[in-house]
């Protein structure tokens, strides 16, 4: 707010009041109320997200992680509702306002690697405390990051809110990895083929097919994506006409009880998982060769070696023949 209050009354704008309602409500716009903002056209649209992201708040709460020597940074990542801090997550880093600023898409060696327990290591959970404000909180995977249709739960200020996570691994068999992506219908992080981020995620995948459709409507994008080549930044009339258009665009648990201490979030496992699911080749060239001289040999009364056979006589059998007789 004292941000907010200084720049207001820094700027050279007559009608103040205009201005703090604009930059309110731009700080909050997402796909859900895009068509609230009220007109203004004081500041140019390729500076909104450069304004909204010098009047952050400076956040900077208290993080404990209930496993011993573990370390987690608070990283604070642009989404499509708006400004957000991930925590354990290897990809939020890529739209960071620092990673953005510096105009780089190169890959980001991160200097945790992912949050791994194990059951001997008792209970383990995480928590933020001293937040002192309501907040939104989203439950992915590390490398994912969240957007507007992922399930959110809400925390009002002086609450205590604990959420226990049920968690699920999937890993790729080294054989499956091997794969083309057209074979395994799925992607790594490092097999990008999107236009917007450096690395791939199914969530910024998503979020391409709705940068691709902002630009067929409206020939803009919301100021919280990030812009590439020429693309046009929408000002409050290319954000209304995006409102118009918005329809075409893990499992857990939650304890909320007031909080007489402030505004806290625990987040934990509250069991292990006892399964672990593997993607893997069911049937590979090996199995093929098996199966088919298996059904040649019942059916057939020939084995692969017969083919082989076959195809050495119509071939390179026939070409030395042939060329055999010519030269005689």
């Amino acid at each position: 707010m004292r941000k907010l209050q200084a720049y207001v009354k820094s700027s050279p704008e007559t009608d103040k009041e205009n201005l703090e309602a604009f930059i309110r409500a731009l700080s909050n716009a997402t796909y859900e109320n895009l068509d609230q903002i009220p007109d203004y056209t004081g500041i140019p649209s390729d500076q909104y997200m450069e304004l909204l992201t010098n009047l952050t708040a400076a956040f900077k709460p208290t993080l404990t992680i209930g496993a011993a020597g573990v370390m987690l940074d608070i990283v604070p990542t642009i989404t499509e509702m708006g400004m957000c801090y991930a925590i354990n997550s290897q990809v939020a880093i890529y739209n960071s306002p620092s990673y953005r600023e510096a105009n780089r898409w190169d890959k980001v060696t991160s200097q945790n690697e992912t949050f791994f327990v194990h059951p001997l290591d008792g209970e383990v959970f995480a928590q933020v405390i001293n937040i002192s404000t309501s907040y939104d909180a989203f439950v992915h995977g590390p490398s994912e990051v969240p957007d507007i249709a992922t399930k959110r739960q809400h925390s009002a200020k002086d609450y205590y809110m604990k959420l226990y996570v049920t968690a699920h691994t999937v890993y790729t068999a080294p054989d499956a990895a091997k794969l083309s992506v057209a074979q395994r219908r799925c992607r790594f992080p490092n097999e990008n083929i999107l236009q917007h981020n450096p690395v791939y995620s199914y969530t910024m995948c998503r979020m391409e097919c709705r940068i691709r459709l902002c630009l067929q409507y409206c020939q803009c994008l919301p100021h919280f994506y990030r812009k590439i080549g020429d693309e046009k930044i929408c000002d409050v009339a290319g954000l209304k006409c995006l409102s118009k258009h918005k329809g075409n665009e893990m499992s857990y648990l939650t304890a909320l009880q007031e909080w007489f201490l402030g505004t806290n979030f625990q987040w934990g496992i509250v069991t292990y998982p006892r399964l672990r699911y593997r993607r893997d080749i069911i049937f590979g060239f090996t199995d093929v060769l098996v199966a088919v001289g298996g059904m040649a040999g019942l059916f057939l009364g020939c084995s692969v070696l017969s083919f082989m056979e076959i195809i050495y006589f119509l071939t390179l059998r026939l070409i030395c023949f042939t060329h055999a007789a010519v030269t005689k």
